[in-house]
């Protein structure tokens, strides 16, 4: 997958990545992710990838997660 100039504005999830799930060999560029939340890990954007993830000139602001990574969760 390959977007960009995405904005993900008051997004919610009951578990992980509050705004966008990426998968194995995205890309994500120019993308505005305001005021996102997640009730586990990364408010913004959530990534669990066994191969090449690219996130280029991507703002966060304000996400919050109840566990690790307010703003992103990359692994």
């Amino acid at each position: 997958m390959y977007a960009e100039r995405l904005a993900f504005i008051r997004c919610r999830s009951g578990s992980d990545g509050g705004g966008a799930e990426l998968e194995d060999g995205s890309t994500l560029s120019d993308s505005l992710f305001y005021l996102c939340r997640a009730k586990d890990e990364a408010g913004g954007l959530w990534s669990f990838n066994n191969h090449r993830v690219e996130i280029e000139w991507c703002k966060f602001i304000q996400c919050i997660a109840g566990g690790t990574g307010g703003a992103a969760r990359i692994r």
